[in-house]
């Protein structure tokens, strides 16, 4: 999975080629929650500013938004892009 590995040049060309970016595993994970939980602060952008939609919630352990799951893991450069996309963007979001 190209999110939970940080590689931006494969996350951008699935995209370009029409991957879905809010598909959801089994447990409710989807690339974003990938690259936030693995570190990739540049991935987690990309996707946001290609509309991934962030407010999924996975249950691998309890259930959480991505934006309590990225604060959480202390991706406050996440956290804090996330909101500018968003405040930019007028899109709503569940914290």
């Amino acid at each position: 999975m190209a999110s939970f590995g940080g590689y931006l040049d494969i996350l951008a060309l699935l995209l370009d080629c029409g991957a879905n970016i809010n598909h959801q595993d089994n447990e409710g994970m989807d690339s974003l929650h990938w690259a936030i939980r693995r570190h990739h602060p540049e991935a987690v952008k990309l996707l946001l500013e290609r509309g991934a939609y962030p407010n999924n919630i996975a249950f691998v352990q309890v259930p959480a938004s991505l934006l309590c799951m990225a604060k959480l893991l202390g991706e406050s450069e996440v956290t804090t892009h996330w909101v500018k996309c968003f405040c930019q963007d007028g899109r709503q979001m569940h914290v």
